[in-house]
């Protein structure tokens, strides 16, 4: 059996998986940007991302029993 041979284009970009971007490729925020500029590492930045969306949960929530007691 013979294999035919391949030819590779070394010029052509390798296409991205859109799941292998981080966090803060996906949604970048001033503050975000602004630890990133100050060479911070990513603990504040996921201390960060944890408190907002914490804080979005809970504001839900209450717009979820606001709008149920109504």
């Amino acid at each position: 059996m013979k294999v035919s041979p391949i030819k590779i284009n070394l010029n052509k970009q390798i296409p991205q998986n859109n799941k292998s971007k981080t966090l803060l490729q996906i949604r970048k925020t001033p503050v975000k940007d602004a630890l990133i500029v100050l060479g911070y590492t990513s603990l504040p930045i996921v201390i960060y991302e944890g408190v907002s969306q914490i804080r979005s949960y809970i504001k839900r929530k209450k717009n979820k029993s606001i709008n149920v007691s109504v």
